[in-house]
């Protein structure tokens, strides 16, 4: 393990030497100031990325987060593509208090941002945590390494949306931080404490999203084997009541708002089901699951590759005086793989090579391999052998990313989104396809460059650069997949610039595309808009109608003329909004 830096030195009968106390306790206090100022640094730059924003990016995963958290608010439902089995609740329950100061649309979305920008640059604090406790990482080099990890565009990137991977980086490296100090307790109301806390955590992270299904799994699985090891009915109940308090919360809520929320989404049961019940089921899973790896790898500049390989080299080693350490980066790992084939069973094949690669269900992991990255490169048991460590590493990449081209040659079409891909898109400057090749071999060079550096007294510039390339990356990242992808679906004219009040009730015509429709029911914020068959006659109590109107869908115009209504504006989406009289 790598020292954990000085601590007090014994002075003699009389106790510590004078001034020698004061040491320590000075500087923690000069790294909780720095801390502190990376993080309002980390919150005002992710605001300025987002200083521009007039429209929702992510449609319609920001739509259905935002309509449940205006619901948990006391505010109307409506209609979400979410489905029942996947659908969680946490992260609209933690943006809902933003309604209770405004209703505006655009107000309360970019203070949805802003809460996003504070949480998910508090990923400072538990990756220098997790960096000191568990990797056993100098302060200052742990604070390096804090401030890079939480740099890194897969943690950066997703604070410019309304969606759960702004919040879950900090959520999972708070749970392995539970993880650790259960392991190592040994006083059993410790043992006890901290096991209920990893069981809360555990359930935190499900209830923001359905990737916490593998770490209660895993969670579950640890309580049963600290049981085993412990013989302690206690700990193994702690365990298993935190769990059960927070799905409880979760229950109580989904009781309290049932009826509010019509979900529409298909089931995935039966996606998952053929995947995993065939040969040619099992191929998808792998290749789709070695996809993310893939991914992870190139988008950490290879240190997630060199984080995975220094994890298996300590479990295979499993030194007696790292076992919490040891039993933590398992947990990792066995999340990792987990959280990878879950996806890859259940995401529905819609030919787009995304999704043979994906991003954002691994990203939340990435500090934590790259913080296991850094210390395995900087500690003496790697010491000759850091260039095998990169070596391995750009077989991984090769061999995961051969996986990728191989496999995604049974694509008839090539659909691809710049914002699945974003880390790719700023390496290789490509925006409108995968580019396997070109991006590992940039990820592999510029591995081989961090290894020199990481390796040797140079670590902190080393860090220091990576830290940079995270945030010279974001801008392009914005340039070419999020600003583009919010402007794609952006209303021309909102309903209020068209008329409609407060005091109107809106009803919406079948036929209507369906990202106008989520416009509309973002926009107005009064009541559940009310929907319609095509062709019928509107609600009674309705006082405005939005109608398909020369619509690319090809849907017949919605013709309230017959009605005795009166069409006051065409807007050139395909849609027309039309008034009573």
């Amino acid at each position: 393990m790598l020292a954990t830096g000085p601590g007090t030195q014994p002075g003699g009968p009389g106790g510590p030497r004078h001034g020698q106390p004061e040491r320590p306790r000075r500087a923690a206090t000069i790294v909780a100031v720095v801390l502190a100022a990376a993080f309002l640094v980390n919150v005002a730059w992710r605001l300025w990325l987002v200083r521009n924003v007039t429209a929702l990016t992510v449609r319609v995963d920001e739509d259905n987060y935002l309509l449940a958290a205006r619901v948990l608010a006391g505010g109307p439902g409506g209609g979400s593509s979410e489905n029942s089995l996947f659908r969680r609740i946490g992260y609209p329950l933690l943006i809902s208090p933003v309604y209770w100061f405004s209703h505006d649309p655009l107000t309360t979305y970019r203070a949805v941002l802003g809460v996003g920008a504070v949480i998910n640059s508090l990923t400072l604090v538990p990756a220098y945590l997790f960096a000191r406790r568990v990797l056993g990482l100098r302060p200052w080099l742990g604070v390096a390494a804090a401030i890079a990890v939480t740099a890194l565009p897969a943690v950066t990137f997703y604070s410019q949306v309304a969606m759960t991977d702004a919040v879950l980086p900090p959520l999972v490296l708070c749970w392995l931080l539970a993880v650790h100090a259960a392991a190592r307790a040994v006083a059993p109301r410790v043992q006890v404490r901290t096991a209920a806390v990893a069981g809360v955590l555990a359930g935190l992270v499900w209830m923001v999203h359905v990737r916490g299904l593998v770490v209660l799994a895993v969670q579950v699985a640890l309580i049963g084997w600290w049981y085993l090891r412990r013989r302690s009915w206690r700990v193994a109940l702690a365990g298993l009541g935190g769990i059960a308090a927070v799905l409880a919360v979760e229950l109580l809520i989904r009781v309290l708002i049932r009826g509010r929320i019509s979900v529409y989404g298909g089931d995935p049961a039966g996606t998952f089901k053929s995947n995993v019940t065939s040969p040619s089921g099992w191929l998808h899973v792998t290749a789709w699951a070695v996809g993310q790896v893939w991914y992870q790898a190139v988008a950490t500049l290879g240190l997630a590759a060199v984080g995975i390989l220094v994890g298996v080299v300590w479990l295979r080693r499993r030194r007696p005086e790292s076992p919490a350490r040891d039993l933590t980066v398992l947990v990792l790992l066995a999340t990792t793989v987990g959280i990878a084939a879950l996806s890859a069973a259940t995401l529905p094949d819609d030919a787009r090579i995304n999704l043979y690669a994906y991003a954002r269900y691994l990203a939340f992991l990435a500090p934590a391999w790259v913080l296991v990255a850094i210390a395995g490169l900087a500690e003496p048991l790697f010491e000759g052998r850091r260039r095998r460590l990169a070596v391995g590493a750009a077989v991984l990449i090769a061999a995961s990313g051969l996986v990728v081209i191989v496999y995604s040659q049974r694509l008839h079409s090539n659909a691809y989104i710049a914002f699945d891909s974003p880390e790719v898109g700023a390496l290789t400057g490509v925006w409108t396809g995968l580019p396997v090749v070109r991006a590992s071999l940039i990820a592999v060079a510029a591995l081989a460059c961090l290894t020199l550096l990481l390796g040797t007294r140079a670590r902190l510039a080393g860090l220091a650069v990576l830290t940079v390339l995270g945030l010279a990356a974001m801008p392009t990242m914005a340039d070419h997949a999020t600003r583009p992808m919010a402007a794609a679906f952006a209303a021309d004219r909102t309903l209020e610039q068209v008329g409609v009040t407060p005091a109107d009730h809106v009803a919406e015509a079948g036929g209507v595309l369906w990202w106008v429709g989520a416009n509309h029911q973002w926009e107005v914020w009064w009541q559940a808009i009310e929907g319609f068959p095509e062709g019928a006659a509107p609600p009674a109590d309705a006082t405005v109608v939005v109608g398909p109107y020369d619509s690319p869908n090809k849907v017949a115009n919605w013709n309230g003329t017959r009605f005795g209504w009166h069409r006051v504006y065409v807007d050139p989406q395909g849609w027309a909004v039309w008034r009573r009289g």
